[in-house]
């Protein structure tokens, strides 16, 4: 799953609005044309393309229905470890769920290392990882990008895999 993330780092839409040759393909694992967030169909494609079942969904909320390992909302999580693969969720208080959600790849004491589709490049790891033109293109562009989030605005983490 991370090497697979991996390997789509960089890709992004063709003009800002949902859309692209490779957004196409996440867009349509969950049923869904251009014009759509792609984030939770990003993270649908990748476990489709391992043969692991998953909510098949772009609606990020559905990735958090059952598989949770991790809730900030509820007792019983502190001592919790993540791990590489598993599907983590960002709550967007303007919109009272979650709003976003990507993969973990890599955990640090303070913080995870993700690949989030549907992002902008703000908190990427490695913008060595981009070529000069990609570079170029990030003010008009939203991206798959590895980046770095703050385990404290995690809200759920959800795990298809184990």
């Amino acid at each position: 799953m991370v090497e697979l993330a991996k390997s789509q780092v960089g890709i992004r839409e063709a003009t800002g609005k949902n859309d692209g040759p490779r957004i196409a393909e996440y867009l349509k694992v969950v049923g869904l044309g251009p014009g759509f967030a792609w984030c939770a169909a990003f993270v649908s494609w990748l476990h489709e393309k391992l043969g692991i079942d998953n909510p098949r969904s772009a609606w990020s909320p559905d990735w958090f229905k059952s598989h949770i390992v991790f809730s900030k909302f509820k007792s019983g999580f502190q001592d919790f470890i993540a791990k590489p693969a598993q599907v983590f969720g960002l709550w967007f208080s303007s919109k009272k769920r979650v709003a976003h959600v990507g993969i973990i790849i890599d955990i640090h004491p303070h913080h995870y290392e993700t690949i989030e589709g549907n992002t902008s490049l703000l908190g990427v790891v490695n913008l060595e990882e981009l070529t000069e033109q990609q570079k170029q293109a990030e003010r008009e562009s939203i991206w798959v990008a590895r980046k770095l989030r703050n385990k404290r605005d995690i809200a759920l983490i959800s795990d298809y895999i184990n």
